[in-house]
């Protein structure tokens, strides 16, 4: 079936060419100008969770001097599913992630305006898939994985008919792998400071404030004052709601860490057996 959505018109995928392997100075830099471009509303994908943590070290502090918030899967101590959770909820935050957050992300909107992925995302050579590769076809099985890697990290971008993105790789991408995106997007093949200047162009917009958003000004546009109040309300709603969750979360982790230190068991369990804590005891002294 042919897809509903106009990707040539709703997307850009740009293939990066001047970072020097291995180099995460440069890694890092190319991810901070990044999210800096798009105003937020980034998803950082990686390959290696060492190059995650790496990165996530370097960026947090000038982005949140930029007023955007980081989020990294691996570093914050929260699951998954609410990191993402937050990530939708919040329009201009930038959320750090690995396989998981790859294959399971579904945030329509503004929210996800940006993907950044570190590397082509070549199956790893362990005993099970080097197996898988004798008996699947050699190299064309470890193309055919990683065709459908990109093809689903790139799917992330694109959920209603009103999205727009842009899809950057920071690594050398062979031509036969380009089959992976879809036919009427050409990808181009550029350096840094074009990437960011596109992502600028293509998607960069202010996070709320005198001016509104992004989707404020669209409303604004079209149904005046009243509705740009009622979309920032809304945005800062659902934000107010998912730092909650996280509130919440935390705190239960901190109580469970505190309960489970051994003298506070004794404690627990000393208390648990005090006569005057069972149905029908009197207090000692009474």
């Amino acid at each position: 079936l042919p897809s509903p959505f106009d990707y040539a018109k709703q997307t850009r995928i740009l293939i990066v060419h001047d970072l020097k392997r291995g180099d995460l100075n440069q890694l890092a830099a190319a991810y901070r100008a990044l999210f800096l471009a798009s105003g937020g509303g980034a998803l950082g994908l990686f390959t290696a969770i060492a190059r995650l943590r790496a990165v996530q070290r370097q960026i947090a502090r000038p982005l949140a001097d930029a007023g955007i918030t980081l989020y990294s899967q691996h570093t914050d101590g929260l699951d998954t599913g609410t990191l993402v959770d937050i990530f939708r909820a919040e329009e201009d935050s930038c959320l750090l992630g690995t396989d998981a957050v790859r294959d399971g992300v579904d945030v329509p909107g503004r929210a996800l305006r940006l993907i950044a992925f570190d590397r082509v995302p070549w199956p790893r050579p362990d005993i099970i898939h080097k197996a898988r590769r004798t008996a699947f076809g050699g190299r064309a099985y470890d193309e055919r994985l990683t065709r459908l890697k990109l093809r689903q990290a790139y799917g992330r971008l694109i959920r209603r008919a009103d999205d727009h993105g842009v899809f950057v790789l920071l690594d050398p991408l062979p031509s036969r792998l380009l089959d992976a995106f879809p036919p009427e997007v050409t990808a181009e093949r550029v350096g840094l400071a074009e990437a960011v200047a596109t992502v600028k162009a293509f998607v960069g917009t202010g996070a709320c404030g005198a001016g509104g958003c992004g989707g404020c000004r669209t409303r604004l546009s079209r149904h005046g004052s009243d509705a740009l109040d009622l979309h920032c309300r809304d945005n800062v709603g659902r934000g107010v709601e998912a730092h909650a969750a996280v509130a919440f979360h935390k705190a239960g982790q901190f109580l469970l860490r505190f309960l489970l230190q051994p003298g506070v068991l004794r404690i627990v369990d000393c208390i648990g057996q005090s006569p005057a804590l069972h149905v029908g005891a009197h207090p000692v002294g009474n």
